[in-house]
């Protein structure tokens, strides 16, 4: 499988940047950060897989958040690989992408010379996953059935006018970057969500 990846400055001399978005996110909303963080620097931005560009890989997760976890760390590691080489890296990892790139630093010490997290949020911790109260589980159970992302996937049509509502804050974060930023970034971020997970 191929990591959709946004390259900036690749021949710069600097220690590489490798940029990771978080949960509701894709590499382009890195758009605001590409310029400044690739001055000196070869800056890569890629997408997770499950997101964007990979609805036609059907690269399957398990569904349980601690191996899948591992298993977006271990893909990372293979781009890693591929990309860089043996090269030191600086990890800045957004949300859920944050708690990614923690892993991989975890797991890879060796290669990650720098660890930026900002908005940090995540998978539980597998002693959370054990501990559930027995009330809980019933909950817990009906969650599972269904994603965070299906309601937005079940209005079809009117899709595109929720997440204009609902992203309207990072409309007003790029309206400087993006040409029509209310419409454009919306129905970016809708179409990155609206595909069934893979």
């Amino acid at each position: 499988n191929l990591i959709w990846t946004l390259t900036v400055n690749q021949h710069g001399k600097g220690t590489p940047v490798v940029l990771i978005h978080g949960f509701l996110y894709a590499l382009g909303l890195w758009v605001l950060n590409l310029d400044d963080l690739a001055k000196n620097r070869p800056v890569y931005a890629i997408d997770l897989f499950g997101k964007c560009c990979y609805i036609f890989f059907h690269r399957t997760f398990s569904s349980d958040a601690v191996e899948a976890k591992r298993q977006m760390v271990k893909s990372i590691e293979a781009w890693v690989t591929k990309v860089l080489g043996s090269k030191d890296l600086v990890l800045i990892g957004q949300s859920m992408g944050g708690v990614i790139v923690s892993a991989y630093a975890l797991q890879h010490p060796e290669r990650v010379s720098h660890l930026v997290l900002a908005d940090l949020w995540g998978f539980p911790t597998e002693k959370a996953n054990g501990n559930i109260p027995f009330w809980l589980k019933p909950i817990k159970f009906l969650t599972g059935l269904f994603n965070l992302l299906s309601a937005l996937r079940l209005t079809e049509r009117l899709g595109p006018k929720l997440s204009c509502k609902v992203y309207d804050y990072l409309s007003q974060k790029f309206s400087g970057a993006v040409e029509d930023a209310h419409d454009n970034i919306s129905q970016y971020l809708y179409c990155c969500n609206a595909q069934s997970p893979t």
